[in-house]
């Protein structure tokens, strides 16, 4: 009798709606039957869901939740009931609700469920973050917010996926701690990754060996957050934790973990705070670094990254030790650059014709591209055993890059850039390295990661770079022959003339940053015109580029310039020349009577080498970078009575040889060409190339 009344009640109640058997549940508590109508109910709501009007997944999110709805029932059946209420009223909405705000209303009922069962007993909780996460995805993709903050966010979202395939409540605590900062347009990259790395759980690289890929997504985060906010310690943390996991978990973020450490350096060359991408090239940063570099240095050399590099050069140096290497005495010499073959045509075109020596060329470039060659694989390797054919597989092993490695005797590598710190740890102990170091690389953070102990030359084309360099590490040359070698050049056909249209008249070519320092150019020439308006000032190469293009600093100094151009009434003393081709340099010399630099730091600048060959008086500045070394005199030693050290200096020379007669003009150039052209440095080079009596006497045939 008892069974026949349950079943008449049952069917009585099936017989209402939904918002009437509601109450009635309500009411009379009963959940067996409760959940038997639910079920029903929701069975119907999720055909309902799958028919709404929505693009795809849209539909399949609402469905989710209808889910998550009949899962969490059983556990509590009056949140379920109130969930029920919201999903029938949002599928019935009105269309003019954007597809956003429904896909968020969703995840929010989603996120009610889950609230509703704090222990994970359910899937609620998964279908949550999964909603919640398609949620920001498309927040993500409709903001307008700057491309960084753009990856932080996408890696955010890959990061919390990951998570939540093993610990569904720390993705949901992840992403509630750092929702704000998502939904917050305005927040930038390093501050949103600065809150997500604060917010990341404690445990999360407890075994990166099993997630490798969970690593790389917090170390990415932990990257854009490092170079922003500049906290290397939570970072320096991090990677320790990862590398005593073991080199499966260390590898994947090894990259990402060589771009902070090149952040740290940058940091480490800054200790002005200069808005610079490279602020060593600043006079005072650089001037710091050459009285104080083990203080400034500190922190890179504190760091796991310097502690791998030092271990790497050690191993190979003790392998020397046991294992005497075997250079080739051949004379197959490869060239390698990585784009910037500026420098090297000279040099190509007498290896080439020299006898008895074979040579070949490589662009790095075209290794990075093609063959997936990433030098920051190198940086930081996971052992003395590594090998490039190990790392980059049978794809390496077929490639033109090394076939050309295992034919060379000698990798002559232009430029200190990656290609060395790759080259520096794959290439075979038997081939003879000599990388050439011209000047920014001496301030920039990348020869800090070039195995020294497998570098047998280094060559610099000027004196002072090389005291630069040493300042910073020498303690790590001490197997690397160093040699100062200027660049090669061919000045014999240079033409030089003395008509006398070229005086008074000052000639900078290159002008367009705030190294090449223009201003003091027009200090100058305003000095000049106020006892003789015949002065003028071409200005030779590329224009200024657009605001857009340059950073804080540049920006201010090209408005300092043209500020300076108006208020010293200079407008019609100076000519914008425009971008001179190579080949037409020397005739644009010719219009020339002088040939200024007023630069904060070069190397060699070449510019005054070509002017001096076309017969123009040089002006050089004593480049602050380099006065502590005497820079400009000692790259200009045959001509070093045209440096000056103030602008009051560079005026009374200027006035003293303006409009010198042809046969000075010869002079000077014939001065140059001495000691400049390829015929006097050309064997040097080759004698580093080929350290043996018979390439010497080889190069002194040429």
């Amino acid at each position: 009798m008892e069974n026949a009344v349950r079943k008449l009640f049952a069917r009585l109640v099936r017989a209402l709606p939904f918002s009437l058997q509601r109450h009635v549940l309500g009411v009379l508590g009963n959940p067996g039957l409760g959940l038997r109508l639910m079920n029903e109910e929701l069975a119907r709501l999720a055909e309902r869901a799958l028919a709404v009007q929505r693009p795809e997944p849209l539909p399949t999110v609402a469905k989710a939740v209808v889910t998550a709805l009949r899962v969490i029932a059983p556990l509590n059946l009056a949140t379920a009931l109130r969930g029920e209420t919201q999903v029938r009223a949002l599928l019935a909405a009105d269309p003019s609700l954007s597809d956003f705000e429904f896909l968020g209303r969703m995840a929010r009922i989603a996120d009610a469920m889950a609230n509703a069962d704090p222990g994970g007993r359910t899937t609620a909780p998964k279908i949550a973050v999964s909603l919640a996460l398609r949620t920001e995805r498309e927040r993500v993709r409709l903001a307008d917010m700057e491309r960084q903050r753009q990856l932080v966010a996408s890696n955010l979202l890959s990061l919390v996926e990951l998570i939540h395939q093993d610990d569904v409540r720390a993705a949901r605590d992840l992403l509630r701690k750092v929702a704000p900062g998502l939904a917050d347009a305005q927040m930038g990259a390093g501050a949103l990754a600065a809150s997500i790395l604060k917010a990341l759980p404690d445990n999360l690289a407890q075994d990166p060996a099993a997630s490798p890929l969970l690593s790389h997504r917090a170390f990415f985060i932990a990257t854009v957050a490092v170079t922003t906010s500049h906290d290397f310690a939570s970072t320096e943390k991090f990677a320790q934790h990862l590398l005593a996991s073991g080199p499966s978990a260390f590898d994947p973020i090894r990259t990402s973990y060589v771009m902070v450490l090149e952040e740290l350096l940058r940091t480490c060359g800054n200790p002005a705070g200069v808005d610079h991408p490279s602020p060593l090239r600043i006079a005072e940063n650089s001037t710091r670094m050459q009285t104080d570099a083990e203080r400034l240095l500190a922190p890179w050399r504190q760091s796991l990254g310097y502690r791998l590099v030092i271990d790497r050069e050690t191993q190979t140096r003790a392998k020397a030790a046991t294992a005497p290497r075997h250079l080739s005495a051949g004379k197959r010499v490869l060239v390698i650059t990585n784009g910037n073959w500026f420098f090297l045509h000279e040099v190509i075109d007498a290896l080439e014709n020299m006898h008895g020596v074979q040579c070949r060329t490589f662009d790095f470039a075209l290794a990075q591209e093609s063959y997936e060659l990433s030098p920051r694989e190198a940086a930081l390797p996971r052992s003395a055993e590594t090998s490039a054919a190990r790392t980059h597989g049978d794809s390496f092993d077929a490639s033109l890059f090394k076939q050309l490695l295992a034919w060379a005797d000698v990798i002559f590598v232009e430029w200190c850039e990656w290609a060395a710190v790759w080259l520096s740890d794959y290439l075979p102990s038997s081939k003879r390295l000599v990388v050439r170091l011209h000047s920014y690389e001496a301030f920039a953070p990348t020869p800090h990661f070039v195995n020294w102990a497998n570098v047998d030359a280094l060559v610099f084309v000027a004196d002072h770079i090389m005291k630069f360099f040493n300042v910073q590490f020498s303690e790590r040359l001490t197997h690397t022959t160093q040699t100062v070698i200027d660049n090669i050049r061919d000045l014999g056909a240079f033409q030089c003339d003395g008509e006398a249209h070229r005086d008074c008249v000052l000639g900078m070519l290159g002008y367009n940053n705030a190294n090449k320092n223009p201003r003091m150019a027009l200090e100058i020439l305003r000095a000049l015109r106020a006892d003789d308006p015949r002065w003028k000032l071409r200005l030779l190469g590329p224009a200024w580029p657009e605001d857009a293009e340059l950073g804080a600093h540049e920006l201010e100094y090209k408005t300092a310039f043209f500020a300076d151009l108006a208020a010293f009434d200079l407008t019609d003393a100076v000519q914008f020349v425009g971008e001179v081709p190579s080949h037409a340099v020397n005739r644009a010399m010719l219009d020339c009577g002088l040939i200024l630099s007023c630069s904060e730091r070069e190397g060699t600048h070449e510019a005054v080498v070509e002017g001096i060959a076309s017969g123009c008086v040089p002006l050089i500045r004593n480049w602050p970078t380099s006065a502590a070394y005497d820079g400009a005199r000692t790259v200009y030693a045959p001509l070093r009575e045209f440096v000056f050290d103030s602008v009051e200096q560079a005026v009374a020379t200027a006035r003293a040889h303006g409009a010198p007669d042809a046969a000075a003009r010869r002079a000077i150039a014939a001065r140059g060409v001495a000691a400049f052209d390829q015929g006097a440095t050309l064997p040097g080079l080759l004698d580093v190339l080929f350290p043996a009596p018979a390439a010497r006497l080889e190069a002194s045939r040429l």
